[in-house]
């Protein structure tokens, strides 16, 4: 059995910041490494070419709303 101190340590030493990432709307986004691995995953990096409000952003060109924006702001609040 664990003890509740080593138990500890361990999900201290997971959830230790990592990298940041600057963020227009939540400013400094931190994540671990496990999140950093998932993220550098060839299909989260597909969410950066799947807009938001479709074809808005060739009319409004600060309309730029992809998934991988969303996917990172909701790690941020979650």
């Amino acid at each position: 059995m664990m003890s509740a101190k080593r138990y500890a340590d361990k999900w201290e030493i997971l959830l230790q910041p990592y990298k940041v990432i600057k963020d227009p709307v939540h400013k400094d986004i931190w994540l671990t490494e496990t999140e950093t691995r998932i993220i550098d995953t060839p299909e989260f990096q597909r969410l950066r070419y799947i807009h938001q409000l479709g074809p808005t952003h060739l009319i409004y060109p600060g309309a730029k709303h992809t998934r991988f924006d969303h996917c990172l702001g909701t790690l941020y609040v979650a």
